[in-house]
């Protein structure tokens, strides 16, 4: 009889480890899978993202560049009528309202892209 309680209590051992290195296995196998698969989700999302960003880009190109064509259109304008100017100081004081416009103008796209660029850094 005791014999018998050892033999069983040795092959319930025996089966116990089994069943711990199967299930040791499965967790395993479960966890590389889930690994694989927030690798693959990852990639997707960066790749959504990038496109996102592509698309954002461009937008924001097409903007800058429109107004640009426009600020320049103006500023062509504005410098016609500068050249009518007859009065020196007038002139001078306009001259130097338009140059201001200019350097403003070029402060304001190279904000805006560094704003853009500083969104961008946050987002990686």
């Amino acid at each position: 009889m005791e014999g018998e309680t050892l033999m069983l209590k040795s092959e319930f051992a025996f089966r116990r480890a089994a069943l711990e290195k199967v299930r040791n296995g499965q967790i395993q196998s479960l966890s590389e899978r889930i690994n694989e698969y927030l690798e693959r989700e990852k990639a997707q999302i960066r790749a959504e993202r990038a496109k996102f960003l592509l698309s954002k880009r461009g937008e924001l190109q097409e903007t800058m560049d429109i107004e640009f064509e426009r600020f320049i259109a103006n500023m062509e304008v504005q410098f016609e009528k500068l050249g009518k100017i007859k009065i020196q100081k007038l002139q001078e004081i306009k001259e130097q309202q338009l140059d201001r416009d200019l350097q403003g103008f070029a402060e304001f796209q190279a904000k805006l892209m560094q704003d853009f660029e500083n969104i961008i850094s946050e987002r990686i």
